[in-house]
């Protein structure tokens, strides 16, 4: 049958009368329900099709934004318009229901319809164990082979007799009383697919599960150290109880750079491996991330050496993204934003699977290149002092690598496919 779709103007649009929100671009129309949960898309590519969308229920109070934006006629027509045509979408979910799927950050719409097909069991789940309801909620994911009904599958495992041990064996986690504790700890914001994946893998080790069992509030610093081997031998159980309690670590984890910079350089600097649990608190970890960054300065800031140049960069540069191609140049970088490239000296010149550039767009920033397998991926982009690149200089980067074929794994721990 041939697919009749015509290009429309971008725009969006709420039907009360049916409930039914409207999303038009040049390309693509959806038809989206939000209570029950259900939505279509008709490309100019393909008929309809059932979709996931990616929604953001605000956490603030739905019915009072509408009454204000109604009061207030000075908005300008088109937000009003777009802005109340979603609001009113989501009026029509449940408040009660709005409410916790609002805490979670992502998959949003997996939740909705978990809660709206497994009903008052789903419900407790995700008010008692948030992070083991978004597990049950994205099944397929964990449960492998995929089911194909995934929602049948958890109204299944919450009926009545069931315990939250049967969902963790059959999500592939550790089926235990201390699993489902740890769960329970990790904090909304916190909670991803990829984290979680992370954690199952770790808690086969008993130090890990140890390690979380002392923590009342888990956040991604701490699953991020937790996940990573190295990182959690040499972390103490103080540091990490300081780590869950900074919120600035609840969505993404930060500390995890300076503890990287401390390892490469440790290994750079020192013939021993770091002593087990030798980093008590963040204090000592700053102090001697300080100490290994001026050694390692040192260690290159002979001016009667010639630089050491690098291998060719693998990618290009321009005036807005230069490679770091030589020692000296590493040197300035490490000096200019106060971080510790220095200590990627062995990746650069012996491993080879790390490559430095400098971002000069709207923000000053470094950006690294890491070889994986035969491909190079964009894994790290820090502002002055490791602090995160803006939303600006993070959208300008991303269309740099995209233009030139370069995959954005930013802020992963890892590539995954997609799902």
């Amino acid at each position: 049958m041939k697919n009749s779709f015509y290009p429309a103007k971008a725009g969006i649009n709420f039907e009360e009368s049916t409930q039914k929100l409207y999303l038009f671009s040049a390309d693509s129309v959806s038809v989206m329900y939000a209570w029950p949960p259900k939505a279509w898309q008709k490309t100019t590519d393909s008929g309809w099709q059932r979709v996931r969308p990616q929604i953001d229920l605000p956490r603030y109070d739905v019915e009072k934004k509408i009454a204000w934006l109604m009061a207030f006629r000075k908005d300008p027509a088109h937000y009003r318009s777009k802005k109340m045509a979603w609001l009113k979408w989501y009026a029509t979910i449940p408040k009660p229901i709005r409410i916790q799927v609002a805490r979670f950050k992502s998959r949003q719409w997996h939740i909705l319809s978990f809660l709206a097909h497994c009903g008052d069991p789903a419900y407790d789940l995700v008010k008692s164990n948030p992070a083991l309801a978004y597990s049950l909620a994205s099944n397929w994911v964990f449960h492998k082979p995929a089911v194909k009904q995934p929602l049948r599958s958890a109204r299944s495992l919450l009926a009545k007799g069931k315990k939250q041990k049967d969902i963790l064996a059959w999500l592939g986690f550790p089926p235990t009383e201390l699993t489902r504790k740890v769960l329970m700890k990790i904090s909304h914001e916190s909670i991803t697919v990829e984290r979680l994946l992370y954690l199952r893998e770790a808690l086969a080790n008993p130090a890990v599960q140890k390690q979380l069992s002392h923590l009342s509030v888990i956040n991604a610093g701490v699953l991020r150290i937790v996940c990573d081997k190295e990182l959690c031998k040499v972390v103490s159980h103080v540091l990490l109880q300081d780590v869950s309690l900074a919120a600035k670590e609840n969505s993404s984890a930060q500390v995890v750079y300076l503890l990287e910079d401390l390892l490469r350089l440790w290994r750079l600097l020192r013939d021993r491996p770091l002593p087990i649990r030798s980093l008590t608190d963040a204090a000592k970890v700053q102090q001697l991330h300080d100490q290994l960054t001026c050694e390692s300065h040192q260690v290159l800031v002979d001016d009667s050496v010639e630089p050491v140049t690098f291998p060719a960069p693998p990618v290009e540069g321009d005036e807005m993204v230069v490679p770091i191609t030589d020692s000296r140049m590493l040197l300035e970088e490490a000096r200019q934003q106060h971080n510790c490239v220095l200590g990627y000296f062995d990746d650069i010149v012996v491993r080879q699977n790390i490559y430095l550039y400098r971002i000069l767009g709207s923000q000053r920033c470094t950006l690294a290149l890491e070889k994986r397998g035969s491909k190079w991926v964009a894994t790290q982009m820090r502002a002055v002092c490791n602090d995160p690149a803006s939303d600006q200089i993070a959208t300008q980067t991303r269309c740099w690598l995209a233009e030139r074929g370069i995959q954005n794994a930013i802020g992963q721990r890892d590539v995954l496919e997609l799902y």
